[in-house]
């Protein structure tokens, strides 16, 4: 009896119990003997030779040597996420690579170094800052601003805290412009001074990759100016 007639058991009837041949899965060489032939189980024959079995156990081992290989090295790999209100600074060893955005990367935690910039607006108050005016009299000035971080490389290059380098700014630029004017001056052309206080801070604020996005003056006022019945708020 061949081989052949293995793959069809007989029943205790006359007729042969039907078997589905897609379920049989054959590695045979047709100078092989039937002696050669291994029974899997009742619904199943496979014919595998010693020398098939050696090279499948080794294609399995090196397949799980390589499914090792990959886990580890994604698990030394980290990933950091980029809101859509973020912007990412990649830095490989050190040096500036190219700037993220919003989404999930990856990053090798012991070469790369993913920093994430807020862009959001972020208001700023300043109350009742002291300056002498033209006349040397003694002066304060409230306002209310709002920055922004339009370059994010140079933002987290050139300074380490956005806002309070914005306001050391703003000081400088109010000292700077205002001291200029009679106190009551700058309260008359109120508008004025806030479109000549945005023109130059635009320029120092983007020095340090930042933006101004609002300005209002909100009180002018002087000792003088409150002694004669002045009001100390701007309406």
């Amino acid at each position: 009896m061949s081989c052949w007639e293995n793959l069809v058991p007989r029943g205790t009837g006359s007729h042969p119990i039907s078997i589905r041949l897609s379920r049989i899965i054959m590695v045979y060489p047709r100078s092989r003997s039937e002696e050669q032939c291994t029974r899997i189980d009742s619904s199943a024959i496979v014919w595998v030779l010693p020398e098939a079995r050696t090279e499948l156990v080794q294609i399995v081992a090196v397949l799980v040597v390589v499914v090792v290989i990959v886990v580890r090295v994604n698990a030394k790999r980290g990933r950091q996420t980029v809101l859509d209100y973020q912007s990412g600074i990649r830095f490989k060893g050190g040096k500036f690579q190219e700037i993220l955005g919003p989404g999930c990367h990856r990053f090798h935690p012991t070469k790369e170094q993913i920093i994430l910039v807020d862009l959001r607006n972020q208001p700023i108050i300043v109350e009742r800052f002291s300056y002498p005016d033209s006349a040397g009299e003694n002066a304060w000035v409230s306002i209310s601003a709002g920055i922004q971080v339009a370059d994010a490389h140079r933002a987290i290059t050139q300074c380490n805290d956005h806002v309070n380098e914005a306001i050391a700014l703003i000081r400088d630029v109010l000292r700077g412009r205002l001291s200029a004017r009679r106190a009551i001056e700058a309260r008359c052309n109120r508008r004025d001074c806030e479109q000549e206080i945005k023109t130059h801070m635009a320029g120092e604020l983007e020095r340090i990759g930042l933006a101004l996005t609002s300005l209002e003056i909100t009180e002018v006022s002087s000792p003088v100016m409150d002694s004669v019945g002045g009001s100390a708020g701007v309406h």
